[in-house]
Formats: structure tokens, C-alpha cells, sequence
């Protein structure tokens, strides 16, 4: 932007210094080339302030104390949660359909015989196709749980919301450390989810006493470990329920 200018490009207002008073544009405004695109796509990864690296890191030292921070304010220095969540989402969803890790999974958990393995079949096929809907309902759900579990800690619905997101966001990011194992040892899929539930479940424990900074701790972590089981089986009966009423075909 030339210095002569003196209206933001991105709202309209006057611009005396760096950055817009009125939006917080950059008054630096470049027309874009291949440098600046590769400039900004590295930046968003690896901003020691702002990136997906610092993030990742923060939300594995202090996943409770970051949501908390997020929802009183301090925003600017954190990636977002939704595009943190789809980010994650949309890497797993990607690396379970080329790695077919769902026949691992779902094939060590259920029995053997004909009508089994119809159903098993039909039912990886539709879990691969829905698995991003299903994970995107279950955080309000998740959040209500958790704002009905916490409900006086004075934070409201929509402040769990980003809570869960954040965690939940964090969890795919758990999975991933899981692939190579689930590819590899497919017969053992049964044991390794076991393991990741048992990590994840820990995780989110030590998340929401962070967050929610409860009086009582040993209560907290009771009311902690209905909530993620309570999420469990709200995911698992819900895509189940689902699964059977309009896709599968006996």
C-alpha cells in the first residue's frame, strides 16, 4: 500500500500507522504473488504466536487453560478451534479411507458368520461416508454435557462449545500417532483402541480441571469420566441407530 494512501482496503477507514484502527488490517497491502501465498501458508503452520505448531504444542501442555483463555478474550494469539477441528478431521477421514483402517477396527470388535460380515461391510462403507457429520454432531452434544456437569462454573453453552472443539480437535491429532500402529497391526486394532480411548479419556479429564478449575477435583474427575463415557455412547448408539434405520440392507 502506498503511502499516500490512507483508507483501508479492507473497510474504508482513515489509516495513520501499521495497521488499521478500525478492522486491525496490515496497512502493508501487497498485490499477491507466488511468494506471498507460500509465505502465508507456512506462516499459518509455523508462527511461534499464532501457527497450528504452537497450538498443537499448547494444547498438549495446557488444553484447559488454552480453551479458557480463548473464551475470555485472549484470541488473537491462538489458531482457530473450527479450523483446528476441520484440519483434523479432514486428515484422518483421508488417511482411515486410503489406509482402510476401518476393517481393523470394526472387524477385531464384532463376531464372525454371514450376516456379521454383511453388516460389517455395509457398516465401514457408511462410517467412512458419514464420519465427519457424526464427529461435527457430537461436539454439541458433548457440550451440553459438559455445561450441564459444570453448570456453575458460570460458563455458558456456547464457551463449552469451544471448549470441545478444541479438545476434540486435539483427539484426531491423538489418532494420528495411532495410524502407523492400527496399518500395521491390524489384528491387534482391538487392543490399540483400548489404549487410545484410555489416553484420550485422560486427556480430556485433565482438560476439564484445567478449564473449569472445579473446588473439588475428586469430583471433578467422577463427573469428567461420565462425560466422555457418556459421549462415547452417545456417538456410538447414534451412528449405529442411524446406520440401521436407513442404510443397511440386510
Amino acid at each position: 500500500m502506498d503511502e499516500s494512501i490512507n483508507k483501508c482496503l479492507n473497510c474504508g477507514a482513515d489509516v495513520e500507522r501499521k495497521f488499521c484502527p478500525a478492522c486491525g488490517q496490515t496497512a502493508n497491502i501487497h498485490r499477491y504473488s507466488i511468494k506471498h501465498i507460500l509465505h502465508d501458508f507456512f506462516h499459518s503452520f509455523t508462527h511461534v504466536d499464532s501457527g497450528i505448531l504452537f497450538l498443537i504444542k499448547e494444547l498438549t501442555i495446557r488444553p484447559g487453560t488454552v480453551a479458557r483463555e480463548y473464551v475470555e478474550g485472549k484470541r488473537k494469539k491462538y489458531f482457530s478451534p473450527m479450523q483446528y477441528l476441520l484440519l483434523g478431521v479432514a486428515v484422518v477421514t483421508f488417511l482411515s479411507i486410503n489406509l482402510n483402517l476401518g476393517s481393523g477396527l470394526i472387524g477385531n470388535m464384532v463376531a464372525t458368520g454371514e450376516n456379521v460380515e454383511k453388516f460389517k461391510e455395509q457398516f465401514i462403507h457408511f462410517f467412512y461416508k458419514s464420519y465427519n457429520i457424526f464427529q461435527f454432531l457430537t461436539i454439541p452434544i458433548t457440550a451440553v454435557y459438559t455445561w450441564l456437569f459444570f453448570r456453575k462454573s458460570g460458563f455458558n453453552y456456547s464457551e463449552n462449545l469451544i471448549l470441545n472443539t478444541f479438545l476434540i480437535g486435539q483427539r484426531h491429532l491423538l489418532y494420528l500417532f495411532f495410524v502407523p500402529t492400527f496399518y500395521f497391526f491390524p489384528q491387534a486394532s482391538s487392543s490399540i483402541i483400548t489404549i487410545y480411548f484410555l489416553i484420550w479419556t485422560i486427556y480430556f479429564i485433565y482438560a476439564y480441571l484445567q478449564f473449569f478449575k472445579p473446588r473439588s477435583k475428586v469430583w471433578a474427575v467422577i463427573k469428567s469420566l461420565f462425560i466422555v463415557w457418556l459421549f462415547f455412547i452417545t456417538q456410538a448408539l447414534v451412528m449405529i441407530l442411524v446406520f440401521l434405520l436407513f442404510f443397511f440392507k440386510p
